[in-house]
């Protein structure tokens, strides 16, 4: 969701093929869209400009990479594949024809099984792709010289479900999303099977990556007595993290299964020293910073903002470039747009229905 104007998609006479993602480039003109019939399809100003056929089985996802690194895409698919594709200027290529001018640049194969989700870190970090797969394992992948798109190393993985569970389908990630602040260490928050939604943060040195927290909100109920919940009763389709715009807490959000959509803020807090180990952390040289004050930990802190509930499963959050609007797509095709008027409190905006034009709920002038 960035500004740009609606694009209306409408397959081939006799097509029975599933789009399962439709991607904006950073400037809201170019689309990619990629769907079960294993292709890839590019609109410029809602013209078809190029389709091809890009793996071997149905394409869950594509994004674009910054365009500081040139026209760049990436997408994965059951096929267990990562493709990377760059447009080159070179109209001499003789593989053009109905796919343009892009080329295939680099296939990664670390995947062991389906793979779900896909995201380019922000561009400070550099050309950075981070991807999640149903063998319940994130992968980040690097290309050290952005000028060489045919070169990318694995910079680490991790186990992100349950290893001591036999059902890899039920503790895998299905989404992911990166911390958007640069000033931040390099974090991940990874979606589940199971409507757990956890975050990670890459180890000092970067010699791997650690478990930070787990998202938790309140009791249905409100009864303060009883334990928190996870995140979701069911699995988690998509998260959203919100730009940074001089906030000084993140806000995220997170869609699932169970018919709701969760908003959450997180923040680092610094905590007395004393203190730091019940949260996993033991204090350093015995709780003195070394000018006689208490030393302080910091400590990441997520809290449950607000449920925005639907009608029906909830498959993609988006928010807008300034993390005003909250943009929601439903099981049923229709889209709500949501904002946020007073604390723990959002307000639908404006819907979509499908094969209709949007209607504002109340009045919508951003």
């Amino acid at each position: 969701m960035n500004g740009a104007q609606p694009l209306w998609l409408m397959g081939d006479a006799g097509t029975s093929h599933v789009i399962h993602d439709v991607a904006y480039d950073f400037f809201g003109r170019r689309v990619a869209v990629c769907s079960s019939d294993q292709s890839i399809k590019i609109y410029d100003d809602s013209k078809l400009t190029a389709e091809w056929k890009a793996h071997s089985g149905s394409i869950w996802r594509i994004v674009w990479a910054h365009p500081e690194f040139g026209q760049v895409l990436a997408s994965c698919s059951f096929d267990r594949k990562i493709c990377i594709w760059e447009e080159v200027a070179d109209t001499e290529q003789p593989t053009r024809a109905s796919n343009g001018a892009w080329r295939l640049m680099k296939e990664l194969t670390d995947a062991r099984d389906s793979l779900n989700h896909l995201a380019f870190a922000p561009k400070q970090r550099g050309l950075l792709l981070a991807s999640c797969s149903a063998d319940r394992k994130v992968r980040v992948h690097e290309a050290p010289d952005s000028m060489d798109l045919s070169s990318w190393g694995l910079l680490g993985e991790f186990e992100a479900g349950d290893a001591g569970s036999r059902d890899c389908a039920a503790t895998a990630p299905l989404c992911l999303a990166w911390n958007p602040r640069s000033t931040d260490p390099l974090m991940l928050i990874t979606g589940m099977t199971d409507g757990r939604v956890i975050m990670w943060r890459q180890s000092e040195g970067g010699a791997g990556w650690a478990r930070l927290l787990e998202f938790e909100s309140a009791p249905a109920d409100g009864a303060l007595a009883r334990p928190l919940r996870q995140a979701h009763a069911d699995r988690v389709h998509d998260l959203g993290w919100a730009p940074e715009m001089g906030r000084s807490f993140h806000v995220i959000a997170t869609a699932s299964r169970d018919r709701t959509v969760k908003v959450w803020s997180m923040k680092n807090e610094a905590v007395p020293a004393g203190l730091a180990a019940q949260f996993g952390k033991p204090a350093e040289d015995g709780g003195d910073g070394g000018d006689g004050s208490a030393a302080v930990e910091e400590k990441w802190v997520v809290k449950f903002d607000s449920e925005l509930p639907h009608h029906s499963q909830v498959w993609r959050c988006s928010w807008n470039v300034t993390g005003s609007l909250l943009a929601t797509s439903v099981d049923d095709g229709t889209m709500h747009v949501y904002r946020q008027d007073g604390p723990h409190s959002w307000e639908q905006v404006s819907f979509i229905e499908p094969q209709a034009q949007a209607r504002d709920v109340v009045g919508l002038d951003s």
